[in-house]
């Protein structure tokens, strides 16, 4: 909101209401921010993408069941509407420590480790490798698990060829496709790519689910919720509470995908929109899914489908959209980490012991192989619930009001504006 009307004379200075920052206007011309090239509505499909992708809403009738109807719909709504809030104190800082140092690329350790020191960097560095590698993680224990599962169901190409093959060789194929698409994330062609097959993926696969419910002849309207409970224990909600977060709370992945809007002035716009489309369709869902199969609801709704030609048709999708979305949940710890340690273009320090193209293979090697492990320890659900109800939360909810705290102390005035030419109070 501009706010030249009572800056104190201060010219080219804009208030952020959500967090009470003022800082110099970022759509000037003369601005050290870096535009994009993706639309809009590109990033809300992108956004999208990173919210849904993956298992996360195959567990939402699972989570409901858990929390029960009401419970479950009321956590959707409020974790949904705590995420929005929080990204836009995160993007609000990182626009003001934009205009404060003259530079862009900030990521969200950058941004961490201003505000907290170089102490509060490194921990939000460990929460986000947490992050990262648990979501990769979860990805790579369906993929094993799934392919594996198909092997063994006779008429499938991979019982054909490959049958009994196990889960470990199964995420190790994986591997050795995800490890060279790292370097495409930076693509707009591969990022569309990656949103179309992922958000296909998921509507194939809650098509099937709902197909399937609809067609159940115990199934009907009238009574399909009676007798589900509204609420549950605190003990079963919370069980199940961190699949929400592992949803919703994307904070990590935020501020590459803001870097690549061609209107980076939109960039909270486009995710209230993202959020609330994938906030009203996850509810949906879940609430239908929970309906259909009731107390015998799987923590992956797909094993209640029974092994129909669907069911492995849209697995086969699935485990494609995890493979090309692995890439874009490491995004934003590989860049934290090649910012770091991989020699700048031109300058290679006497340390450096081979070219940057293989300091970044390694890099991305060891990444995608740490997450094969990650994969080893745990089921999906307990994975998911892990990284969702404590790493995701820690990154969305704890962090971001800090940084409205500190940034609205440090910059609460058009005269201690950031970007201005006298030094910021802190």
């Amino acid at each position: 909101d501009d706010a030249n009307f009572e800056n104190g004379g201060v010219e080219s200075v804009v208030l952020c209401e959500e967090t009470g920052i003022h800082m110099q206007d970022l759509s000037l011309d003369d601005s050290p921010r870096r535009e994009g090239t993706q639309s809009n509505s590109q990033t809300i499909i992108s956004l999208c993408k990173v919210i849904v992708g993956g298992p996360a809403p195959l567990l939402m009738p699972w989570a409901v069941k858990s929390m029960g109807l009401l419970g479950g719909a009321m956590g959707t709504v409020l974790i949904g509407t705590l995420s929005v809030r929080a990204s836009r104190m995160l993007l609000s800082y990182t626009d003001a420590l934009i205009c404060e140092t003259g530079k862009d690329g900030q990521t969200y350790v950058d941004v961490s480790k201003d505000a907290f020191g170089d102490l509060g960097g490194r921990m939000v560095f460990g929460v986000t490798m947490l992050t990262s590698l648990g979501v990769c993680g979860a990805y790579m224990k369906f993929i094993g698990g799934t392919l594996a599962a198909v092997s063994l169901t006779p008429g499938t190409l991979m019982n054909r060829y490959v049958a009994g093959v196990s889960e470990g060789w199964c995420q190790l194929a994986a591997a050795a496709i995800i490890i060279p698409l790292n370097s495409l994330v930076h693509k707009k062609s591969f990022m569309t790519f990656a949103a179309g097959i992922g958000l296909g993926g998921v509507a194939m696969a809650v098509a099937a689910v709902l197909a399937y419910g609809f067609a159940m002849p115990t199934w009907s309207i009238a009574t399909a919720f009676s007798g589900l409970p509204l609420f549950t224990s605190p003990l079963k909600f919370f069980s199940a509470f961190g699949v929400l977060p592992l949803l919703f709370c994307v904070h990590w992945q935020i501020l590459p995908i803001a870097r690549s809007m061609s209107n980076r002035d939109d960039a909270q716009l486009s995710f209230t929109k993202a959020t609330t489309l994938c906030v009203l369709a996850n509810a949906a869902f879940g609430i239908l899914g929970y309906s259909f199969f009731g107390a015998q609801t799987s923590s992956l709704i797909l094993n209640n489908l029974g092994g129909t030609t669907i069911d492995t048709f849209v697995r086969y999708a699935l485990v494609v959209d995890m493979i090309v979305s692995a890439p874009i949940m490491l995004n934003a710890l590989r860049e934290i980490i090649e910012k770091k340690l991989v020699t700048k273009r031109g300058k290679r320090p006497p340390f450096a012991l081979a070219p940057r193209g293989v300091q970044q293979l390694l890099i991305r090697t060891v990444l995608v192989m740490m997450s094969v492990g990650v994969a080893r320890l745990s089921s999906v659900g307990e994975i998911a619930n892990l990284v969702g109800g404590v790493a995701q939360c820690t990154l969305a909810f704890i962090v971001p009001p800090v940084l409205k705290i500190i940034g609205g102390r440090r910059w609460g005035s058009p005269e201690q504006a950031a970007g201005l030419d006298q030094p910021a109070t802190a």
